[in-house]
């Protein structure tokens, strides 16, 4: 599966700037993230959570990497209606940073 590429991270903001992006009930995105500035970065992780319960050991397979400033996600499991979000962290120089991600998971036929 190709991996969804973000232009940018928000500065300043929790949200990436693509906020919110839509799926539907079954989908398996992942993504790449790209963020600003210069540097080195190392130490990339994600968590997905959905209505505030920590679902990663369930839905989300494979590892997270960093190539030069962008980051791409482990591959994300959208099994359920509703609000989801994923947090994207990596280590910039010293300084940790995270964004996170809204994702709206649709089921077909419901408005």
């Amino acid at each position: 599966m190709s991996p969804q590429n973000f232009n940018t991270i928000a500065v300043n903001q929790i949200y990436v700037n693509e906020n919110p992006m839509v799926f539907w009930v079954g989908s398996q995105p992942i993504f790449n993230t790209t963020w600003g500035g210069s540097g080195t970065l190392s130490s990339p992780t994600c968590e997905l959570y959905y209505k505030n319960t920590n679902k990663s050991n369930d839905n989300l397979t494979g590892s997270t990497s960093i190539s030069g400033r962008v980051q791409t996600t482990k591959q994300l499991n959208l099994d359920t209606p509703g609000d989801w979000e994923l947090y994207m962290q990596v280590t910039d120089g010293s300084i940790p940073r995270i964004k996170a991600l809204r994702i709206l998971v649709k089921a077909k036929g419901v408005k």
